[in-house]
């Protein structure tokens, strides 16, 4: 009576330690890994995760590098096997079954050809945001330009005085 209730505690134990392991040890052993690792606050990772979740690309695991270090360290193991070196290395970073993708814009394209998505709406968006940030930039440049040469004019106008 006493063993079959030891050998049930064990299960249960086992049973629990199984359901609760994190999910990124799964990943690791994994044979058809999608893995897109990310940092939280990252805008170029949000700008992945967004795309993945606008196509339902459901299969592709997010893991956080900062938030579990077992992660963190499938990370490093990725980056080491591919010969990325320590100061190369960033987020987001895609791994596809042995092959890595750095850089937002590239593993969208990746994806895009991966699973036949158009990603000239991407691009667009990419640009336009581009072009936006370029006229803000101008506009700084200029009213900054303007407000010096006003108080060049009027610190001469105080000195002819």
């Amino acid at each position: 009576m006493k063993s079959i209730n030891i050998v049930k505690i064990i299960f249960g134990v086992f049973l629990i330690l199984l359901l609760c392991s994190p999910r990124s040890i799964y990943a690791q052993e994994s044979e058809n890994n999608l893995v897109l690792f990310v940092e939280e606050g990252c805008p170029y990772c949000a700008k992945v995760k967004d795309f993945i979740e606008k196509n339902n690309l459901l299969e592709i695991q997010i893991l956080d590098i900062r938030e579990d270090p077992q992660n963190a360290e499938f990370y490093n193991s990725v980056c080491d096997k591919a010969g990325i070196d320590l100061y190369d290395r960033g987020v987001p970073l895609f791994y596809d079954n042995g092959n890595t993708v750095l850089d937002a814009n590239e593993i969208i394209k990746y994806l895009g050809n991966k699973y036949n998505i158009s990603v000239e709406e991407e691009e667009q968006d990419t640009n336009s945001e581009s072009k936006k940030s370029k006229r803000v930039v101008l506009i700084i440049l200029g009213l900054g330009l303007s407000f010096s040469l006003l108080f060049i004019l009027l610190s001469k106008k105080k000195q002819n005085d």
